[in-house]
C-alpha cells in the first residue's frame, strides 16, 4: 500500500488517497471533512502527511479549521484503521505525563515513522504553557493511551555521570514496539560538548535505551581518525532490531566527495559500513 496527496476530480479539495495501484485508490479523508475527536475540520491537506503500517494501520497529521480553532490548537495527529481513526494528540491540549499547564505546541509535530503494525504512534513535540525547562518530549502508544516516553533532562544511560538528553529530532518504530531515535545531549553536562552531543539510541522503553553511536566515535569500516560528525535523517529500525544510520564524516582525508555514508547497527554484530559517498558502484555480478 501507499499514500499520496493528490488533487481530486472536483478540483476544490485535497485529500489522502490510499491503495495498492492507481486504479483502486480510495480517499478516506479530505479537506473540510470533520476531524474525529474535535469540533473542527481538516484543513490544508498539502500539510496532511500519512504513513501506512502492516495490517492496514495508518497515522497522519493535519492542520485544522473551523469553530474554536486558533493558532494555538490548529494541528493534530490521528491514527487507526482506514475506516476509523482516533485523535492521538492536538496542539493546545494537555500533554500526558507533564505537570499541570504543559500543552502540546503547534511548532513541532514530528511524525517520521509515526505508526507500527500494532496501531501505536509516536510524536516528538515542544511543550508550551509556561514550563521553566524540559520542554522537549517523546510520546508513544495507541491513540487512547498516549504516554510520555522520554523527556528533555532525562539521564542518558550508559554514559558518563550527569549526561542528559537536550532534544530529540527524529525517530522510527518497529512492530515489536521498539523505537530508534536521534537525540542531542546537553552540552556542559557530563562529557558532552558541541563536538560529541549528537547520538542515536534504540530501546523498547525509556528504561532500556541503548546508545548505538555518538558524534566523534570512530566511523566503523574507515581509517583511524575518521569520525562521525552528524547524523542525517531518521534512523530506520526493522523487525530484527537492526538500525540503518545515515551520517556525515570528519577527519583526515575527508572532502565533499566522500563525507557521508550509510551504516547498519546489528544487536549482535555492532556497527558496519554499508556504503560511502564516492565509493564505486557494483552490479553484484563482477566488474564489467
Amino acid at each position: 500500500m501507499d499514500i499520496s496527496v493528490v488533487d481530486p476530480p472536483d478540483g476544490r479539495h485535497y485529500g489522502l488517497w490510499v491503495g495498492t495501484h492507481p486504479s483502486n485508490l480510495t480517499r478516506p479523508y479530505s479537506e473540510s471533512e470533520n476531524a474525529p475527536g474535535t469540533s473542527a475540520q481538516f484543513d490544508r491537506l498539502v500539510g496532511m502527511y500519512g504513513q501506512l503500517a502492516e495490517n492496514g494501520r495508518w497515522g497522519f497529521f493535519s492542520d485544522l479549521e473551523g469553530a474554536g480553532v486558533t493558532t494555538n490548537n490548529n494541528r493534530g495527529m490521528w491514527a487507526g484503521t482506514l475506516s476509523t481513526v482516533n485523535l492521538a494528540c492536538r496542539s493546545g491540549s494537555p500533554a500526558p505525563g507533564i505537570e499541570t499547564g504543559g500543552v502540546f505546541s503547534c511548532e513541532l509535530f514530528e511524525l517520521r515513522g509515526p505508526i507500527n503494525g500494532n496501531g501505536k504512534v509516536a510524536v516528538i513535540n515542544w511543550l508550551k504553557g509556561g514550563l521553566p525547562s524540559a520542554r522537549y518530549g517523546v510520546w508513544f502508544g495507541p491513540p487512547d493511551d498516549f504516554r510520555l516516553w522520554l523527556r528533555q533532562g532525562s539521564p542518558a544511560p550508559g554514559l558518563a555521570a550527569d549526561n542528559r538528553f537536550a532534544a530529540f529530532t527524529a525517530l522510527s518504530l518497529s512492530d515489536s514496539d521498539r523505537m530508534a531515535l536521534n537525540a542531542r545531549l546537553e552540552s556542559g553536562y557530563g562529557d558532552a560538548d558541541a563536538h560529541n552531543d549528537q547520538s542515536i539510541w534504540c530501546g523498547g522503553s525509556s528504561n532500556d535505551l541503548r546508545l548505538l553511536v555518538r558524534e566523534n566515535d570512530h566511523a566503523a569500516g574507515l581509517s583511524a581518525g575518521i569520525v562521525f560528525e552528524s547524523f542525517v535523517d531518521a534512523p530506520i529500525l526493522n523487525q530484527n532490531g537492526q538500525v540503518l544510520i545515515s551520517a556525515k564524516l570528519r577527519g583526515s582525508g575527508i572532502t565533499t566527495n566522500n563525507d557521508s555514508g550509510l551504516w547498519i547497527h546489528d544487536p549482535r554484530y555492532g556497527l558496519w559500513l554499508v556504503a560511502r559517498r564516492g565509493d564505486p558502484l557494483s552490479n553484484g555480478a563482477g566488474d564489467g
